[in-house]
């Protein structure tokens, strides 16, 4: 049955490849092949199939490498909706590399409301962000915090590190110690008046 479904991925009619999609959302018993039938229609011609694409990809733990870039490129999709399911597939995903990660906070500065608040939501989600990931949209992000902070509680403190918190969450801003800050961090930090220790030579 499901390689009857799986087949319908390629039919030319796009409301089919859609329900294609679908049909196989969600379902634990999905092969590696199928998998990569999916993942083919990232790269489809019409937004809808390539927004069902992502999301029936969405939080399983199996994905390969390039089924993931795959993802990640949608970040860049002309389609808003797209983008904003992008993030939501890549959201909560353990070790993800710098290059992903810059380019879910590029979405800071998104055009959409919507796709801008789904990347604060996934780099909040990780339990650690490298400075050299935020340097050029921390501006953003802390702007984003700082709106969402008259809904809910923002909490900020310092050691080693930048803690910037929301609710009973934080983001750890870390840098390496042989690395100085970027312009724009010390930047937020002078207008926060929070500084990391001197670095040691």
């Amino acid at each position: 049955m499901l390689q009857v479904i799986a087949a319908r991925l390629e039919d030319k009619d796009w409301n089919i490849r859609r329900a294609a999609i679908k049909a196989l959302r969600g379902r634990a018993n999905l092969t590696e092949e199928a998998l990569q039938a999916i993942a083919a229609r990232l790269e489809d011609d019409k937004w809808s199939v390539r927004g069902a694409a992502i999301q029936a990809l969405q939080g399983r733990t199996n994905l390969t490498e390039k089924m993931l870039q795959g993802i990640t490129a949608r970040l860049e999709d002309d389609k808003w909706d797209v983008r904003e399911a992008a993030i939501k597939a890549l959201q909560g995903r353990a070790n993800l590399t710098e290059g992903i990660l810059q380019a879910i906070a590029a979405r800071l500065e998104d055009e959409d409301g919507g796709v801008r608040r789904a990347a604060v939501e996934a780099l909040v989600d990780q339990a650690s962000l490298p400075l050299e990931v935020l340097s050029l949209y921390v501006k953003s992000l802390y702007t984003a915090l700082l709106q969402r902070s008259f809904q809910e509680h923002l909490y900020l403190c310092a050691s080693d590190s930048v803690f910037i918190g929301v609710g009973l969450r934080h983001v750890s801003i870390s840098y390496k110690q042989e690395q100085q800050p970027s312009a724009e961090m010390w930047d937020i930090r002078n207008y926060l008046d929070v500084h990391p220790p001197p670095l040691r030579i």
